[in-house]
């Protein structure tokens, strides 16, 4: 199956082009290329890798080369015979931290079985969350026997922690006598020094109290009138004595159509 395409030139000629259908999409980019992998050992991208393709007459000349590069280098049979040693360290490790990781996912289960993945997650050696609820899913059998074993150490500490209790009221018990009177003596010299206090402090508002009554007795006593006073307070006693028997007169006259002076109003009101 083909097609053709036509193709137009820099100068505006057209020239047709006929491939078939699979060249044609053979070049096209994916539209969603998937973004690639970090390296597990290093952390870095590599590009891809083509795997040589394997014919009958690669195999046959890398049989001789691989036969003749293990007869030309003895020197190598240490170096080979030493690498399984370091492969199971590394496996010896792999097991101890995924032994802790176990330990500490184990513990936070118990101490909180709602605890977050994410939190976990960052407690331990992973770096999955899959891997590590994959992992979880293995080992949640194991719980109830690390919750009893926390349970236990628990207890244990608990025991050594009222031991040491009873240790120290053993050495409070066996203070000496000479210790004993130092204390009565300094309890007995705290209690001479707050009734002192006590006494001083009293002392003290008693003091504050006289002063107090003192002054106030002072502002409640009658001072003495002074002689201009005096002569104001007659003032003012005979200007009022004046306006009284004028509005009286005022009155009167307001009664009875007669009109009186002041002192004449006051005299008729003297002799009634």
């Amino acid at each position: 199956m083909s097609f053709t395409l036509f193709h137009t030139r820099k100068d505006g000629t057209v020239k047709p082009i006929k491939m078939s259908i699979f060249d044609a999409f053979r070049g096209v980019p994916d539209p969603k290329p998937r973004k690639p992998k970090p390296c597990s050992c290093c952390g870095k991208i590599h590009p891809p890798k083509h795997a040589p393709e394997v014919t009958p007459e690669t195999t046959a000349e890398a049989a001789p080369d691989a036969t003749a590069e293990t007869k030309a280098d003895p020197a190598q049979e240490g170096t080979d015979a030493k690498a399984p040693k370091g492969e199971k360290k590394d496996d010896n490790d792999k097991d101890k931290d995924k032994e802790a990781d176990d330990q500490i996912m184990l513990r936070m289960k118990a101490e909180n079985a709602a605890a977050q993945w994410k939190d976990i997650l960052a407690a331990t050696s992973y770096t999955d969350e899959g891997e590590l609820k994959g992992r979880w899913r293995q080992i949640k059998n194991q719980l109830a026997d690390f919750k009893k074993e926390m349970a236990g150490k628990e207890d244990g500490k608990k025991e050594e922690e009222e031991k040491a209790e009873e240790k120290d009221k053993d050495k409070d018990g066996n203070t000496s006598n000479e210790e004993k009177a130092k204390l009565a003596e300094r309890e007995a010299k705290a209690e001479k020094n707050r009734q002192e206090g006590l006494k001083r402090q009293q002392a003290a508002k008693e003091k504050k109290e006289a002063a107090d009554q003192a002054e106030k007795n002072k502002d409640d006593a009658p001072q003495p009138k002074t002689r201009g006073e005096t002569g104001e307070l007659k003032m003012w006693a005979e200007s009022y004595d004046k306006k009284k028997w004028r509005l009286m007169a005022s009155k009167h006259y307001d009664r009875t159509g007669q009109r009186i002076s002041p002192e004449q109003a006051r005299k008729m009101a003297e002799a009634k």
